[in-house]
C-alpha cells in the first residue's frame, strides 16, 4: 500500500517480519507472500518533485523524468520523496542519471518495470568486447544565475561542509552551511559545484 509520500508500507496486520522472496522464511507469517505478490517498489525516479516541508533551504537534485535530465531544487528539510539526491554524478548514458548519495553510495535512476538497482562504482570498466563508456559527466537544469549567487551560511547551526562557486575568483570554495535558509550555489562536493558552474 501506498502511503501519503508515494512510498510502499507493509500492512499493519502483517506483524513484523523480513520479506525476501522467500515464503519458507519462519518469521514471514502465513498469507504474506500473496499479499506482496505484484507489488514493486515505486521507481524513484518518476516520483514528482517534492520539496517536504520546514524551514529549510537545503539545495538537492531530482530526475525529472519527462526532460530525462536531473535538476537541482530547493528541499525543504523534513519529508520529501526518495526522488531526492545530495550530489549529482552522471553516466555517459543519459537516459541513466545516476545521482551520487552522501555516503558514496551511487542510486541509478533507470526506466522501466524493475526498481532502482545500483549498476556499480563510476566509472564502470567494459567487458572483454565492449566499447569504453564515456566518463562520468554532469548534466543539471539549473537557475541560469545559480552560480552567481553569494555564498549565503544561513542563520541556523549546523556546520555543515559545503562548497559554493565564487564567481569573481572562478573557482568552488569550501564553507560551513548552518543548514537552513541558503541559497542554491551551495554543493556536497567540490566536484558538483565545479561541473554544475564551470562543466565538464
Amino acid at each position: 500500500m501506498a502511503n501519503g509520500d508515494g512510498l510502499f508500507t507493509r500492512p499493519r496486520s502483517l506483524g513484523p517480519f523480513s520479506l525476501n522472496g522467500s515464503a519458507t522464511k519462519p518469521n514471514l507469517p502465513r498469507g504474506a507472500a500473496e499479499a506482496f505478490r505484484g507489488i514493486r517498489p515505486p521507481n524513484i525516479c518518476r516520483l514528482p518533485k517534492n520539496p517536504g516541508e520546514g524551514d529549510r533551504s537545503m539545495p538537492m537534485y531530482r530526475y525529472d523524468p519527462f526532460r530525462k535530465a536531473c535538476e537541482i531544487f530547493a528541499y525543504k528539510g523534513q519529508k520529501g520523496n526518495p526522488n531526492r539526491f545530495a550530489t549529482l554524478v552522471m553516466s555517459g548514458d543519459l537516459q541513466r542519471p545516476s545521482c551520487a548519495l552522501p555516503a558514496g553510495e551511487v542510486s541509478a535512476c533507470v526506466s522501466g518495470p524493475r526498481p532502482p538497482r545500483c549498476p556499480g562504482p563510476h566509472p564502470t570498466f567494459p567487458s572483454a568486447g565492449q566499447p569504453p563508456r564515456p566518463p562520468p559527466m554532469a548534466l543539471l537544469i539549473a537557475p541560469p544565475d545559480l552560480c552567481q549567487l553569494p555564498m549565503k551560511v544561513g542563520p541556523c547551526e549546523a556546520l555543515l561542509p559545503r562548497f559554493h562557486y565564487d564567481a569573481a575568483r572562478q573557482m568552488c570554495t569550501r564553507f560551513y552551511y548552518g543548514g537552513c535558509q541558503g541559497n542554491l550555489n551551495n554543493f556536497g562536493t567540490r566536484e558538483g559545484c565545479l561541473l554544475t558552474c564551470k562543466g565538464p
